[in-house]
This record gives structure tokens, C-alpha cells and sequence, in this order.
């Protein structure tokens, strides 16, 4: 896939630094596991790994993520550029919609943002973004993103337990779409959204508010890591990222890392 999609980053001349090196595996444990090892010894700016599968692909909190073949398994290896500060709490957000861009672009179907790292179609997930950071003090070293986009898999490739809260690109259209040219479309997205952390971060909001499935007005249920659980109503995005939701009593809460399990509307 490396030579595919170099070849597509170069016809396209869109994505600049992303993609200037490309690893690309059969078979990997987790892709984003490798964009840590290799950023911690000095991958520049811009690598990709990918692979056709993942035997321990996770997500947040160290949850599996189901890997079948027929998804893009795509981490990016972001620094920042010197004498830049990229917004690193915004930047969730614009990988969500630098996912959701080019999903739009390389398929034509139109995914939804659901806060933090979903994206949804017809309310079933689609893809799933992790975002890893690593520091030197207070200055940011690297961003590590993993996305895992459900590509061109069928209903019989996801386990029992998500066959009826996930779906694939294929499953949408009726037809295969070329991964490819997904990950070419996310290169560069991604890339222009990067830069948007880095030089005009007040774009992102804005962006992500029109991509957004369910920031206000849907019931979710919190987990924090401790135990505790509360029930919220969502209340809109907050300026740093994190989720606004209302309490029981009326109160304003802002959630970040936090596990938020979206309920039925409030209408049903």
C-alpha cells in the first residue's frame, strides 16, 4: 500500500510533508504503538504507518479496536514546527475533521463528529481517531493520530458485539472504494488541519460544530476512570475542546477525558 499511496500523494501534490515516508505493514499490532516507538527514536515530521490489519489496535482507556482487513489503519507522526505552538487540545477535533473531510472526498459519504473521537454514519461508527501526545516540559515534542476507517468491510467482518453499532464505507455505498485514496484524502487533510493548530486555531470550532452528531440536546451517560457515573444533557463544545453538558441540578460541567456514552434523544 506504501507505493500506492506515495504515488497518490505525489499525482495529487496536496499533502506537502505528510507522507514523505511511508511503512506499510500486512500485519501489525497496533500502528499507532509504532508511530510511538518510532517518533520516541526521531521519525520526522509527517510519517505514516499503516497497515492492512492490526492484531491490537485500541482506542481510548486501552479498548480493543476490532482490525479486519478491508479498514484503513493509518497513525500520522506530527511535530511542531520551530517557533510554533500548535493548539494541542483543539487538535482531537481537527483530526476528526480532517477524517471526516476526506471520507466525504474519497467516497462521497458524509460522516458525523461525535465528540471525542467518532465518526458516525447514520449513527454507526465509521472510524475511530486516537490521539497520543508526548512532551518536552511544557513544549510539545510530537503528536502521534491513529485513525481506524471501516473501508471496505462487510457486516459478517465485525464481531458479534458491533454488528449493529458499526458499519464501512462499503456497507453505505452498495460498492468497494479504493483504501488508497482514502488515506491519500486523509494525508492531506490532515496536514492542512495541522497547520490550522499551528496558525489560525479559532477555524477549528466552527468547523467541527458543523460536522458535529449530537453536542447539544442528547442525553449521554459519564463514566469517569474513579467509577462514579452521572446522567447530562450536552450543552455545546467548549472553547479548549472539551464537552459541555448539563447536570441534573442545572449546572455546567466541561468533560476531557472522561468515557460519555450517548443515550436516546430527549424527545423519544
Amino acid at each position: 500500500m506504501a507505493s500506492s499511496l506515495g504515488r497518490l500523494l505525489r499525482e495529487r501534490g496536496k499533502a506537502g510533508r505528510l507522507g514523505e515516508c511511508i511503512l506499510s505493514y500486512q500485519v501489525t499490532h497496533s500502528t499507532n504503538q509504532l508511530g510511538l516507538d518510532l517518533a520516541r527514536r526521531g521519525a520526522p515530521h509527517g510519517s505514516l504507518i499503516l497497515a492492512e490489519t492490526q492484531t491490537s489496535g485500541r482506542g481510548r482507556w486501552q479498548r480493543s479496536w476490532s482490525s479486519p482487513k478491508g479498514g484503513l489503519y493509518l497513525t500520522a507522526v506530527l511535530r511542531p514546527r520551530e517557533g510554533k505552538e500548535p493548539s494541542t487540545p483543539l487538535f482531537p477535533a481537527a483530526a476528526s475533521i480532517a477524517a471526516a473531510e476526506a471520507i466525504l472526498e474519497a467516497s462521497g459519504v458524509k460522516a458525523h463528529i461525535r465528540w471525542p473521537n467518532d465518526l458516525l454514519v447514520d449513527e454507526h461508527k465509521v472510524c475511530g481517531i486516537l490521539c497520543e501526545a508526548s512532551f518536552a516540559g511544557e513544549r510539545l515534542d510530537f503528536l502521534v493520530v491513529g485513525f481506524g476507517i471501516n473501508v471496505n468491510q462487510t457486516r459478517q467482518d465485525f464481531p458479534d458485539e458491533l454488528a449493529d453499532v458499526a458499519t464501512s464505507l462499503q456497507m453505505t455505498t452498495g460498492s468497494s472504494h479504493e483504501i488508497p485514496l482514502v488515506a491519500a484524502c486523509l494525508a492531506e487533510r490532515l496536514e492542512y488541519w495541522w497547520e490550522k493548530c499551528e496558525e489560525s486555531p479559532s477555524d477549528i470550532l466552527p468547523r467541527w460544530s458543523e460536522l458535529a452528531w449530537g453536542e447539544t440536546g442528547k442525553r449521554v451517560r459519564v463514566r469517569h476512570r474513579e467509577g462514579w457515573e452521572l446522567d447530562a444533557t450536552t450543552a455545546g463544545m467548549a472553547e479548549d475542546g472539551g464537552l459541555r453538558v448539563r447536570l441534573a441540578d442545572g449546572r455546567l460541567q466541561t468533560l476531557y477525558s472522561e468515557d460519555v456514552l450517548f443515550l436516546r434523544d430527549l424527545d423519544v
